[in-house]
């Protein structure tokens, strides 16, 4: 599991790691500097600490689920209706699921998209896994990251595509950090290797 934690006895209270901190999880009490749970455990403030008073522990390894099944892609939704990233992602993974015979799924937040989750179908999507809550129609960069991640969990998609908006750069973080698990960005191409699956 990722740990990150401030070192009082090292802390100055010098406020270098507030502005190193891409998310704003870096705050002051008093002098010391605490993190909050909005961090994503990306290690910018790492650097920025002269003091060496942030620590931060990784997992060593991870390793690949066997019972992983599915292909999923965040469908984004916004001013009434999806991103067009949603619908190059879909023929992305249709791309991949040719290669590995799995599921491509379409995965919708809010009461608003799940109203307008037929149109998935018709861009490559075999499945549609809709939460149609309205605490869900705003998109909230905490709560979005914590439904998501509660989805992948209990299904266990072998991947999950998300489009590199301003939306999905803030959420794609939080939700692999809270599965502890990896996570490529501005991928121009992906492959699955036959050997590995990976």
């Amino acid at each position: 599991m990722a740990e990150i934690r401030v070192l009082p006895e090292k802390c100055v209270g010098c406020r270098k790691c507030l502005p190193a901190c891409p998310y704003g999880a870096i705050s002051m009490l008093g002098r010391m500097a605490v993190i909050s749970e909005a961090c994503v455990f990306c290690g910018a403030c790492v650097p920025a600490c002269r003091y060496e008073a942030i620590e931060l522990r990784l997992p060593q390894t991870v390793q690949p689920n066997s019972q992983a099944r599915g292909i999923w892609v965040f469908a984004e939704f916004f001013a009434g209706q999806f991103k067009s990233v949603t619908f190059e992602l879909l023929g992305e993974a249709h791309r991949l699921a040719a290669s590995s015979g799995e599921p491509v799924c379409a995965i919708v937040l809010g009461e608003q998209a799940a109203q307008s989750y037929r149109q998935l179908w018709a861009y490559g999507a075999d499945e549609v896994l809709a939460l149609p809550t309205a605490k869900l129609d705003q998109r909230d960069e905490l709560l979005y990251p914590l439904a998501l991640a509660q989805l992948v969990q209990a299904y266990q998609p072998s991947i999950f595509l998300i489009g590199g908006t301003g939306f999905g750069r803030s959420i794609a973080p939080r939700i692999a950090s809270r599965l502890e698990t990896g996570l490529t960005a501005d991928c121009t191409r992906l492959e699955i290797d036959a050997q590995s699956g990976l």
